[in-house]
Order: C-alpha cells, then structure tokens, then sequence
C-alpha cells in the first residue's frame, strides 16, 4: 500500500487479497499475471531482476552471497531470505534438478526455479532470449571522438561521421556476459540505409521487444534533417520511416529519439514538427521538441501521420517506457529564476502528466516550524537529468548534471554526467541528508570518475544488463569525449570495459538486443490518486480534492513537512497558457522568453476542493491566490493535461499521510504520522467539488 510492492505507485492496487484465506480463480489468475508481467523481469534468467525479488531480499550488504547485484533497500522486509549461512539469495546455489520433497528448498529458489519454467515456454514461444545458448547483439554507435560533443538538446548541430554496429555477446545461463568483447567484426547495419552507407549523424538506437528490429535516427549532413530509421537484425533490411520536410520557420524539422513501444507495436519519437511549424526553446533558443507517436508494423510505420503527445513551450526529449506501459521522457522547465531538466511521466492515453524524478535542484520547505518558506535545501542537486531509463527492477537508471545558471548550456560536454540511481521505493532526495532513519534514494555510481560537475570523466545513456550490471558510454576525459562502452556494478561501483578495439574511434549509446514478451500500454483508470478516464470531449476536466495540499507538492519536494496554515488562505485557482517563442525574432530578455496570458480563474469550495474544465494539449500554469488575488504559490513549469481527460489530482490532507506519506513524507514530518488507513480505498478523491459540474474560468 505505501508503494512497498507496486511497481506503479501506492495508489494503484494490483494484486488482489483472498477472503477468509482463500482466493478466488479470478483473483489467482490476476496476480498471476500481474506478478509476472509487471514485477518480475521474465526477459531474463536471474530472478533477482525483477522488482518483486529485488525488493524481498537483502541487499548489497549481504556477505553471504560475495558476489553479484542482489536487492534494493526499501521500506519493507526481505520475505525471501533463509537464515543460515548456506542460504544467500543466489540462483547457483539453487538446485539442479528442483525437486523440495528430496531437496528443501528456500523461498527464493522456488522463485527461482518458477521464472525458470516460465522462461522455458517463453523461449520456445519466441518471446525470451536464451542468453546461455543463443547470446545477444550489442547494438551501438561507432563515430569519431570530435563528433560526439553534443549536448542532448543540441540535437540540431550536424555531428557526422558515424555508424550503426552491431557485434555478437556471449553469456552463460543466469545471463553473466563474458567481456570484453572486441569489436574488430562488428556487422554495419546503417550501410545498408539509403543514404548513410558512407555514415552520418547516427543517434539513440533502441530494440523492440522482439529481439530484431533497431530502430533509431539519421541523417546523411548537415543539408538533412533527422529521421527515423528502422533496421533488421536478422536481415539486415533498412528503412527510412520519417517523410521528408521541408524547413519550416528556418528551421530543420527533425525526428528523433526513437523508441518502440513495449508491445512493438509503436513507436515514440521527438519531433520539431511543433504545434503549427516549428519553434525554438524559451530558454536557450534552440529547436523546441515535442513527443509524438506513430504505429508500426514490421518496418513500415507512417510518421508522417503521428499523433502528438505532448504540447509544452519547452523540449521534451529522451522517450523510455515504464514496465506498465508509462511513457518517460526529459522535460524542459524554464521559468523566471528557475530552470530545470527533469523527469516525467505520462499514460498511453496521454492523462496523468506527471512528476517522476530530478523536479528541482534545491527546494523549500526546510524550517521545521514552517514560518520560513523561502529557505532551500538541495534536493537532487543538479540541474539536468537526462537518460533517464527504468532499470529492469523498477529503479530508474540516468544521468545528472550541472547546467550554466544563465545560460542553460550544460557543464559537461557530450551529454555525460554522472552516472546515478533512482530507488523510487524511498520517495523524494534531499542531497546531504543523513539524520538517522532518513533513506537515501538517490546514489550516484564511481562518482570519483564523474561527479557531472564539469571536468574529469562523464557517463551516457545507461541500459541494465542480465546480470544486474550496467551498461553504459564513459570518457574518462569528456574534454576528449574518449567514450567507450562499459559496465558498471552497482554493488560494488566497479567499472570494467565491455567493448574494445575501437581503434581511433569511440562509441555511444549501446543497447542489448533481446526478446521480451510484449506488454500492455498503461491507461488511466479509477484508483486513488491521479486517478480517471478520457470521455471523447475536446477539453479536460481536473478536480484538486484539496488545492492548498496538492500545491505544497507542485513547488517543494522535500520530506520535511508541509506548510499548510500559509496555504490555506488560498482561495482561487489561477490558470494561465504559457506562450511559445515567436516563430520569428525569439529573444531572451534576462534569459528567458515569458509571456504567460491568464485564461482565467475560479474559487476553490469550502473545503479547499475545486473541479474545473481546462483546455487540452497546451501548455499551462497553475496559481494559488489569496481572497485579495495576492499569490501564495505558482508552479515553476507548465502542466498539460490530455484531450477528453478527467482527472483527480491528489487526496485530501486527512488522508495524505495515509496514501502519499510513504514517498513524500507525513505533513507533520513525523514519521510516525505515516499510517496506513482504509478510509484511503473509499476516500481518497471525495470532496465537496467531486460530483459538481466543473466550472468555468472566469
């Protein structure tokens, strides 16, 4: 319930209790499915991969087990573990031939030898890959060192010279990659691409789950704008999936940033196609990307028809998919003293916009009394995360790093920072906090390499390994942008080199080719928080059960508190449509193009509580005023919300502790004050606006 178990968040209940201690046909069938499906990572043999595992035995300070990525610390208790010293949570010590009326066997190897079984048919379905007897492709970029300076929202600057490789990985059966392997014989899948087969700007490739087709962006020079291509591993087929555009507002529209969804059925891409042309960025006046969506099948896949997902004055970039289906992305934030890359989140159905990871550098909220609001502490404390990814057990992988405050412009070069560890399990970071009892969720990996500060070494792009290592870019000088591919163990923070032979050349962004059995795309639902549906409508409905209580969490993330006696004089809610640079003659004033237009307000019930109707697909800003119109919080970023959406936003401060305390901490502080309370299942978004008709800004 306090987000112990559910790879989604506390407020989804997914596995279904029994009656009296039974359950019912229905209710084994589901939590079959969803165990297997959204817990555990059937695409691969070790069964400590998965998040139901991972986060049911110890951690990395279990000596009975020397070796090897184990569990990641949360707030629950490690269920799987055996006592005894023979008893470590490792499939080699399982046995061979499982039989437990012969041989007893612990909790985990019956975990063990279950996904085991599993894994059997789904290899012979052609859903998994055998990774003892099959081995896998490492798919990457190979491209000179000079080329690979780019920032990533630098994506409009022609860096040329690169391929597309891909070269053949062995592993034994738990999926341990024997390294390094060299590169020397690496198969050229862009050669084969119309246009690149003396090489280009190749970027970001990314697998479908069905093991062979890479998809990722191109172009030839710099005359080109980015596409999408699409190529066969098995094959060697490629194909251009993007339709040429011609320049729109002096600008190249470019698609980029490729994914596949997790069905293989779609793909996500950036795009510069804009609203209604193309634009640049309020901040640094680059090339302004959106997300879009188009599907595929096989290698055929009309993007000239996407349908696009997002719609903020800001770039979104970097598209990655949740295990459930969720869309992740890098979001752009700028507003007047503040400017922010950071990580979000949004439904298949394009509801549910959402905060995921990295919203601020510093936040408020610090003083225990709550009578300063406007002292801060750091809270991820860096200003850009990028490549951002969801590791195989749920915690999500990505890189951090300073940006030049006026600016904008990243401090470290070719998109590399440090390389970091998001356990979403503990809840918001506070940088430097170590009193007793207070988790670290956040853990920054070999940070003596690279701190994403400035100088010395950098990492890009992480991608997990069977094995629970991490597979990633490094320079061990970003000046020199000398990248190569290695792996990382998060256990112990070794760094050894994965691929060699590179000759001068270095390579980027490297992804394992690999089956998987397709998943479900996630769509909202009713639930208890951020709960709802779409209804068809062009427009979008969002209820606040308690405005003031979901305002403390739109600007401060801290777990110290929340000030709600200065928020409760709110009385109206603000919307304003934040303004998308010119398409001609953009400047930034002081850094940053602003031009907010009020589309207008509304009073919030008695209880704090406000339903209204709100335009879809744009970008918006919301506003809590006092009875006298004076401001008491404005969010620092826009909020979009999805055509035809209903949403609830958040639950009432007496249920708070109860539902989003276990992340975000109670409002008092008090940890004591997080309680678990069956009101929540029945209460969470009632209030006095619940079942009113919206009303409309004024």
């Amino acid at each position: 319930f306090q987000a112990c178990h559910s790879p989604q968040s506390a407020n989804d209940f997914k596995l279904r209790s029994g009656s009296i201690g039974s359950f019912s046909s229905v209710a084994l069938r589901k939590n079959y499915e969803l165990f297997r499906n959204e817990f555990m990572a059937v695409e691969f043999p070790d069964a400590r991969r998965g998040r139901a595992v991972a986060k049911a035995i110890l951690d990395d300070d279990d000596q009975r087990v020397p070796t090897g990525v184990l569990g990641i610390i949360h707030r629950g208790g490690p269920v799987l573990e055996t006592p005894g010293p023979l008893n470590g949570a490792d499939p080699a010590v399982c046995p061979t031939n499982f039989d437990p009326s012969v041989t007893p066997a612990t909790p985990f190897c019956i975990v063990q030898e279950w996904l085991r079984r599993e894994r059997v048919a789904l290899i012979a379905a052609g859903d998994a890959t055998d990774f003892g007897a099959a081995g896998a492709k490492i798919v990457f970029v190979n491209r000179p060192a000079a080329s690979a300076d780019a920032g990533r929202l630098e994506f409009d600057t022609f860096r040329g010279g690169g391929s597309l490789l891909a070269v053949n990985a062995a592993f034994d059966a738990l999926g341990v990659i024997t390294a390094p392997i060299d590169i020397a014989g690496a198969t050229n899948l862009s050669q084969s691409c119309a246009g690149l087969a003396a090489g280009g700007d190749i970027q970001a490739p990314n697998v479908a789950n069905d093991g062979d087709r890479v998809v990722f962006a191109a172009r030839a020079s710099a005359a080109d704008a980015l596409g999408v291509y699409v190529v066969s591993l098995s094959t060697g087929t490629c194909t251009k999936i993007s339709a040429a555009a011609a320049d729109s507002n002096g600008l190249k529209v470019h698609d980029f940033d490729p994914v596949f969804s997790p069905d293989g059925a779609n793909v996500v891409f950036a795009s510069t196609r804009g609203k209604a042309g193309a634009l640049k960025s309020r901040k640094r006046l680059l090339p302004q990307s959106d997300l879009w969506r188009a599907p595929i099948t096989n290698l055929t896949a009309d993007l000239a028809n996407a349908e696009q997902m997002t719609f903020l004055s800001n770039s979104e970039l970097g598209p990655a998919f949740m295990r459930e289906g969720r869309v992740t992305m890098t979001t752009e934030k700028a507003s007047a003293g503040f400017y922010q890359l950071a990580g979000r989140r949004i439904n298949w159905d394009l509801t549910d916009y959402h905060p995921l990871l990295a919203q601020r550098k510093d936040s408020l909220f610090v003083d225990p009394t709550m009578s300063d609001l406007t002292t801060a502490n750091p809270s991820i404390g860096y200003s850009s995360a990028t490549d951002i990814v969801e590791a195989s057990n749920g915690d999500f992988l990505l890189i951090l790093a300073d940006v030049d405050t006026t600016t904008g412009a990243p401090a470290v070069p070719g998109a590399a920072g440090a390389l970091a560890v998001f356990n979403r399990s503990i809840g918001p970071f506070e940088q430097g906090r170590t009193d007793t009892g207070y988790l670290q969720a956040l853990r920054i990996l070999d940070a003596g390499s690279a701190d994403g500060r400035g100088g010395g070494g950098g990492y890009r792009r992480p991608r997990s390994l069977p094995d629970g290592r991490i597979m990633a870019a490094f320079a061990s000088n970003v000046g020199n942008h000398n990248f190569a591919i290695v792996m990382v163990d998060p256990r112990t923070q070794v760094r050894s080199p994965l691929l060699t032979g590179a000759g001068g050349d270095v390579q980027v962004d490297a992804v394992l080719a690999y089956a998987a059995p397709p998943r479900q795309l996630y769509e909202n639902r009713r639930q208890l928080v951020f709960g709802g549906s779409v209804d068809g409508a062009a427009d979008a409905t969002l209820h606040l059960p308690d405005a003031p209580m979901t305002f403390t969490l739109l600007v401060a993330n801290l777990r110290r508190g929340r000030p709600l006696d200065a928020f409760d004089e709110g009385r109206f809610l603000a919307v304003f449509r934040e303004g998308t640079c010119p398409p001609t003659g953009c400047t930034a004033p002081g850094g940053l193009f602003e031009q907010r237009t009020l589309l207008g307000r509304v009073p919030l019930e008695d209880d704090g509580s406000v339903k209204v109707a709100l335009p879809s697909g744009q970008g918006v800003v919301f506003q809590l005023e006092d009875a006298d119109g004076n401001v008491i919080a404005t969010m620092g970023e826009e909020h979009q919300l999805g055509p035809g959406e209903n949403i609830s936003m958040g639950v009432s401060r007496t249920l708070f502790d109860g539902v989003c305390g276990g992340c975000h901490g109670s409002i008092s502080a008090r940890e004591l004050d997080v309680a678990v309370t069956p009101d929540a299942l029945t209460g969470a978004s009632q209030s006095a606006s619940r079942f009113l008709a919206p009303r409309v800004l004024q």
